[in-house]
C-alpha cells in the first residue's frame, strides 16, 4: 500500500490516494500514532508498506509495517524488503 501521510491532531493520521484527488475515503488507511512516533512522521510523508487488519475503533484499514518513506527528495527505508522505493522519485 502507499499514500501521503495526513496527520491529524490526535496523533494518528491516514494515507491518502492521489488516483482520488487525496479526497477522504471509507477505505483510506489508518496509521497509529505508534508509527508516526517511531519514525517521526508528518503530513506530507509519500508511505510505502503493508496493511495488517483493521484499525480500532473501526477507523479502516490500518497500516502495521512502514517500508518507505519519501518527503520532498529524503528516502528513507526501513527493512530489506524495501532496498528501494520504486514508486517514488526515490
Amino acid at each position: 500500500m502507499r499514500g501521503i501521510l495526513e496527520v491529524g491532531n490526535q496523533g494518528f493520521g491516514f494515507l491518502r490516494s492521489a488516483e482520488k484527488s487525496f479526497r477522504i475515503q471509507q477505505d483510506d488507511i489508518h496509521v497509529g500514532n505508534n508509527l508516526v512516533q517511531k519514525y517521526s512522521l508528518h503530513t506530507g510523508h509519500y508511505i510505502v508498506g503493508t496493511v495488517g487488519g483493521r484499525s480500532p475503533r473501526g477507523r479502516g484499514p490500518s497500516l502495521a509495517r512502514i517500508g518507505a518513506r519519501n518527503l520532498f527528495g529524503q528516502r528513507r527505508t526501513f527493512g530489506s524488503q524495501f532496498s528501494r522505493c520504486r514508486l517514488c522519485c526515490c
